[in-house]
């Protein structure tokens, strides 16, 4: 198993830079739409998930959270209605694509080491002592 120690897989500091990008996206178009709206909200929400991945690099709660928000984004065209906007449907499904493919990537990584390994330790998100 590759990248167990934190803040160096280059996947999640990709998804970071996904997120920070998706957040300023949405400030080049004059409008307040549902296109924006979804940007503003998302991007900040794929940074805080890419930077808690990069923290805890065995989390698999934080791998589906991140998978999940990466669909939401590739899917908000459609459901919020702006598919017709050419460059704001672009920046969703690349964006969207990026997340959930790095997220959906790595949850694998995380069963096959599970499914090798005789212990769970360290797979779900950490409690307060």
């Amino acid at each position: 198993m590759k990248d167990l120690k934190a803040w160096v897989r280059g996947e999640d500091w990709i998804s970071l830079a996904a997120g920070v990008y998706l957040s300023f996206a949405a400030m080049i178009g004059a409008t307040v739409t549902a296109a924006s709206a979804n940007a503003y909200t998302m991007g900040p929400v794929i940074v805080v998930l890419a930077l808690l991945a990069l923290a805890f690099p065995k989390v698999m709660t934080i791998e589906w959270l991140q998978l999940l928000a990466g669909v939401w984004v590739f899917i908000a065209p459609w459901v919020l209605g702006f598919s017709h906007v050419t460059a704001a449907s672009w920046n969703a499904w690349v964006i969207g694509v990026i997340v959930a493919a790095f997220s959906a990537a790595r949850l694998t990584e995380l069963n096959s080491r599970d499914a090798t390994s005789t212990s769970s330790h360290g797979t779900h998100l950490p409690h307060a002592a």
